[in-house]
């Protein structure tokens, strides 16, 4: 399990991101490890106010996981999860991205969670 976020700064025009990794694994190394800070600017990307995050990844789990049941009953080899926090265009509040697979272009399956509340927004 590993995860990365970026942490910005809209008044400094400053991000830097941070990596985490249970396991040392490849170019991966385990424990946290903080990039260099980077210049940012607003654009496509935008700062997601953390109080509107009230729902982590463990207790989304149980819900992806029923949004996804015949999904995940389909035959063939499944790809990892993996969780994004977003603001998504196609909702009005902010949500968790859950892929099986490693990016939105490329996921075998996408569960939209509502970030606050864990309800399910939708899925493809």
């Amino acid at each position: 399990m590993a995860w990365e976020v970026t942490y910005v700064s809209p008044s400094k025009g400053a991000a830097r991101s941070f990596n985490w990794s249970a396991v040392e694994l490849g170019g991966v190394h385990e424990g946290v490890f903080g990039g260099p800070q980077q210049s940012w600017s607003q654009g496509r990307e935008a700062p997601i106010d953390m109080s509107l995050l009230g729902k982590d990844t463990p207790e989304l789990f149980p819900e992806a996981m029923d949004a996804a049941e015949d999904f995940l009953k389909s035959k063939g080899e499944k790809p990892a999860m993996t969780f994004l926090l977003e603001s998504n265009p196609r909702f009005p509040v902010t949500t968790w991205q859950v892929m099986w697979g490693n990016s939105s272009g490329s996921a075998q399956f996408v569960v939209f969670l509502d970030a606050k509340t864990g309800k399910l927004l939708g899925k493809n």
